[in-house]
């Protein structure tokens, strides 16, 4: 079993300190939870990366100071710009002095930091918007029933006035009705200046020093995640302690502490197995059969996910153990604790989709690039949009590009197999099974080619693995999409 290095002792050690903090919780008085999260939350990112923790705590500095002083109506942009320099730095630095490294640094932690700056900016400058649409609602709303009361009083008087008279109340009558359809409108058109998703996670007012840093700092998430969006954060602060906590709680720990502990193992004892070094190597390059570098590739990506689903779950673990999490309950009646999950290990490695499996990786990412980047950006520019701002979030290793690139292509493709390929397979009780497999298989190896290359991280060395594989799964990528040009006009609906 391959020993623990320095970097993963002390970050398990800091999770474990977080998750016993995280037990008596709820029994902390709501005057005194900001600082239970953020005092604790600064010392163990200074236990586990030392000097370059003052970079984070001068980008919480930063950070609080335009939140709380900048003009909400540019608050978001702001933080935006200044969070992505100061991850950039991070990414930067690291690949500068460890160049293909995999020890932990701070930029870990930036970008958990990242994602809740920025949507905690974006949040403010929608509760700027939010504010004025209901303020000019409110507005509109009483002059309609000043006009609607002026014209009830004109009609009692059209009986003692002449007809001449009655002919200009008729007309004011008229301009009035005109004057509440344009107001009417008005008011319905700003409202969908906000999303209903955008107006229930707004924030109104800046938060105070106390409850900014509890939430950048927030032990149980300041290391690797979940994040959570601040109204989330603050309603659960909030709650009081002599308020039952939902039921499920301690099943949900277990079962993600579970989890967790049985990746850390394996992940401890597959991995030496399964070197990176092999992948570079002229023996697996030359020398190794196709199918066992397909094979190959194929168990080392599986095994590389290992160390994301060790922090993912403890992480959810120490979150769910402090009372976050809860998200109701399923139409049987178990209780869901799931509100901050990042992934669905079972879905994404049984997916039969390529799309599925994007889908259940990483959700609350994806959470955050679709609120900040897709749903923001002029429609035309959405897309690219959120495609950089997760390539810029990740880092500047021509791998992580290259999966994306792939990822994309691998997309469309799918999209365009899924189309007109699988109505082919519906008809009868073994078409449909068979049309499964085939898709689990090729899913599971589209997954494996493409992730590899983040792992890889630079450029040479990837594009000579590629070369050894014949780019067979990007020729068979493009043949997919070359199939929505030329396959015909026959839509099937298919959800």
């Amino acid at each position: 079993m391959m020993p623990l290095t320095q970097d993963q002792y002390k970050f398990l050690m800091a999770n474990l300190a977080g998750l016993s903090l995280a037990l008596p919780y709820r029994y902390i008085p709501r005057s005194y939870r900001n600082e239970f999260n953020y005092l604790p939350g600064v010392l163990m990112v200074y236990y586990c990366f030392g000097r370059q923790a003052n970079q984070l705590v001068l980008f919480s500095a930063i950070s609080y100071a335009i939140c709380r002083f900048a003009n909400p109506k540019y608050v978001g942009r702001l933080n935006l710009c200044s969070s992505l320099a100061f991850l950039s730095y991070a990414h930067l630095s690291r690949q500068i002095i460890d160049y293909g490294g995999y020890v932990l640094d701070i930029s870990g932690p930036f970008m958990i930091a990242v994602q809740k700056i920025t949507s905690l900016g974006f949040c403010l400058y929608d509760g700027y918007v939010k504010k004025h649409e209901d303020s000019s609602e409110s507005s509109d709303n009483d002059m309609i029933q000043s006009v609607s009361e002026e014209n009830d009083n004109n009609n009692n008087s059209c009986d003692t006035i002449g007809d001449e008279s009655c002919s200009l109340v008729s007309k004011c009558q008229s301009a009035s009705s005109g004057a509440t359809g344009v107001i009417g409108t008005k008011i319905r058109g700003s409202t969908t200046n906000l999303t209903e998703e955008q107006r229930k996670y707004a924030v109104t007012k800046p938060p105070g020093f106390n409850e900014f840093m509890g939430y950048f700092f927030h032990f149980p998430s300041v290391l690797c995640g979940p994040i959570m969006y601040y109204n989330d954060y603050s309603d659960f602060v909030n709650t009081p302690e002599d308020k039952a906590l939902p039921p499920g709680r301690h099943k949900a720990v277990a079962g993600k502490l579970t989890i967790s502990i049985t990746c850390a193992i394996l992940h401890l004892t597959l991995n030496p197995r399964f070197e990176v070094e092999f992948l570079r190597s002229q023996e697996f390059l030359v020398q190794t059969p196709l199918l066992l570098r397909f094979a190959y590739i194929l168990i080392f990506t599986i095994l590389s996910r290992l160390k994301y689903y060790v922090a993912w779950h403890l992480g959810e673990a120490i979150s769910n153990a402090s009372g976050l999490g809860f998200n109701g309950y399923e139409s049987n009646g178990k209780p869901k604790w799931n509100l901050i999950s990042n992934m669905n290990l079972w879905k994404f490695e049984t997916c039969l989709s390529f799309r599925e499996a994007i889908h259940a990786w990483n959700k609350t990412t994806q959470s955050w690039l679709r609120r900040t980047a897709y749903d923001r950006a002029p429609r035309k520019l959405s897309v690219l949009a959120t495609y950089l701002l997760s390539a810029v979030w990740h880092g500047f290793y021509p791998g992580y590009y290259m999966t994306f690139l792939g990822g994309a292509l691998f997309t469309y493709a799918a999209r365009n197999g899924r189309h007109f390929v699988r109505p082919l397979f519906q008809r009868g009780t073994i078409l449909p099974k068979i049309y499964d497999v085939i898709t689990f298989i090729l899913t599971r190896v589209a997954i494996a080619y493409v992730a590899f290359p983040f792992v890889i991280l630079d450029f040479r060395n990837n594009y000579e693995i590629y070369k050894s594989l014949y780019f067979s799964i990007h020729i068979l990528a493009f043949g997919g999409v070359l199939l929505g040009f030329f396959a015909g006009g026959k839509k099937h609906n298919i959800k």
